[in-house]
């Protein structure tokens, strides 16, 4: 009995954008927030047996959440 393959592994991004002066001053102002979904592309390994999505692929992972 074979199981079925799983579904692509995904990547989620998210970024918050800073807030404009004139809607800083409001009672009930909420941030925005970028929401990226990246579907990632399983590599095979050890002959095909195994397969592996790299998620961070960057040598410097970001300290903040600030969009830069």
């Amino acid at each position: 009995m074979t199981l079925p393959p799983l579904p692509a592994p995904k990547r989620i991004i998210t970024a918050n954008f800073p807030l404009e002066r004139s809607g800083a001053a409001e009672l009930h102002t909420e941030p925005v927030v970028e929401v990226v979904v990246d579907i990632l592309e399983p590599e095979p390994i050890l002959g095909g047996s195994l397969a592996r999505a790299r998620v961070a692929s960057n040598s410097r992972m970001a300290t903040g959440n600030d969009g830069s």
